[in-house]
């Protein structure tokens, strides 16, 4: 018998009705709250105390009859948010918006997705802007179908499910089967690499489609380093901008709707510059988690594969090389690469490339002149004061809709 509960968290009986009804005392509804019960714990997983009709959320005490704590909360969670200013409500008084597991702050977008409910979440950032979170259980494999989902909402997904959007071979195969048919052998490791994809890494790899408007259509996670094309994406890009952001790239460098997303999630900009910076200088700090993975996703590729770095990408991308030949895969010959606004240093790169027997795509590196992350970052501009100096004045306008570095420069 499980539990019923309002969007507040007030318990109701098996016929809906409000336990807190005038009609009706407290002590007559017990028994139908309570069928053989196992645990005290109930809305949110939260221990609640029915004969005070409270709940205890482990930092204060919440009355879900008043949808109020009964204490204030010391932390001010969202200063440009009006409903952040009330110290008693619960979740910005927006309870459908997520969960609030310390009972001093809701559950955001950034946090692990183990704080959320197996399920689909919507969560509410600081802003008020709702996005959608997908949690299961170690080994699911989960199926959405029709065209009404928003890749752009999506900002995290568990790394251990197995998530799909209109799979090629249909959503109930996908629950049935999960990643590459449920082949055991399509887990992409190979003799004297990781397992790439299927690795124990920060980068979970999607086959992804997308329409003649940019807009990806389908996705499905893979175990294996699959198809012609590839993508890498940079910083501060969750799981659904990724999608989106290195479908324009992959169509505009790649001339490609079809491609595989290694994703590099994201862990805040000062945790992503960080690893980027970690990444241009492996040779002294070591390799980042990311290109480790990265340089088991190359070498895992048997076909040809042609990829787009974009940002970060660049620098993880360039980094895996370095890790691959250190480790004595030296035959990378069937791997093309292009860089748009990457933060790898361009000449560091091209001595591994060649090395490994890389190839660049067209010219390789598309930059635009006053992007300062690889004019400034990956020291394009060493040579060139100017453009080093117009790279750090635009920086303002390196997150703004004019931004030189977001999206991929036309020329050829």
């Amino acid at each position: 018998m499980r539990r019923s509960y309002d969007a507040f968290g007030s318990p109701r009986t098996v016929d809906l009705k409000h336990v807190n009804s005038p009609n009706s005392g407290l002590a007559s509804q017990i028994p139908y709250l309570w069928l053989n019960p196992t645990s005290r714990h109930g809305f949110t997983d939260h221990e609640h105390l029915d004969r005070v009709r409270l709940i205890h959320m482990n930092g204060r005490v919440y009355d879900y009859r008043s949808g109020r704590f009964l204490s204030v909360d010391p932390f001010v969670k969202a200063p440009t948010n009006s409903q952040s200013l009330n110290p008693y409500s619960y979740i910005l008084n927006n309870p459908l918006a997520g969960i609030d597991p310390s009972g001093y702050a809701p559950c955001k977008i950034t946090d692990d997705p183990s704080c959320l409910e197996v399920g689909v979440n919507t969560v509410t950032d600081e802003n008020g802007n709702k996005t959608t979170v997908i949690v299961g259980e170690k080994g699911d494999n989960i199926a959405l179908t029709g065209a009404k989902f928003d890749v752009a909402q999506l900002k995290s997904i568990s790394r251990f499910i197995n998530l799909a959007w209109n799979p090629k071979n249909g959503a109930d195969a996908w629950i049935k089967d999960g990643p590459n048919g449920g082949d055991p052998s399509g887990l992409g490791a190979i003799s004297g690499s990781g397992k790439g994809c299927a690795g124990d890494g920060p980068l979970q790899c999607y086959s992804v489609t997308s329409n003649e408007e940019g807009k990806v259509t389908s996705f499905e996670r893979t175990y294996k380093t699959e198809g012609r094309y590839g993508a890498v994406n940079g910083i501060l890009n969750n799981i659904g901008r990724a999608m989106n952001l290195m479908a324009i790239h992959a169509f505009r460098r790649l001339d490609t709707r079809e491609f595989m997303l290694a994703h590099n999630p994201t862990e805040g900009a000062f945790r992503d510059l960080l690893e980027a910076q970690q990444d241009k200088l492996a040779y002294i700090f070591g390799s980042t988690a990311a290109a480790k993975q990265f340089g088991d996703i190359l070498a895992g590729a048997e076909q040809q594969m042609d990829w787009v770095a974009h940002s970060q990408g660049g620098a993880i991308f360039s980094e895996s090389i370095r890790y691959n030949l250190n480790r004595g895969i030296s035959d990378m010959s069937n791997i093309r690469v292009a860089f748009d606004s990457g933060a790898n240093n361009k000449w560091v790169t091209n001595y591994y490339a060649r090395r490994g027997g890389i190839g660049l795509i067209g010219k390789g590196y598309y930059d635009a002149p006053n992007d300062v992350v690889p004019q400034v970052v990956g020291l394009r501009a060493w040579a060139r004061p100017d453009r080093m100096i117009w790279s750090i004045l635009s920086f303002p306008s390196l997150f703004g809709p004019n931004s030189p570095h977001t999206y991929p420069i036309m020329d050829e």
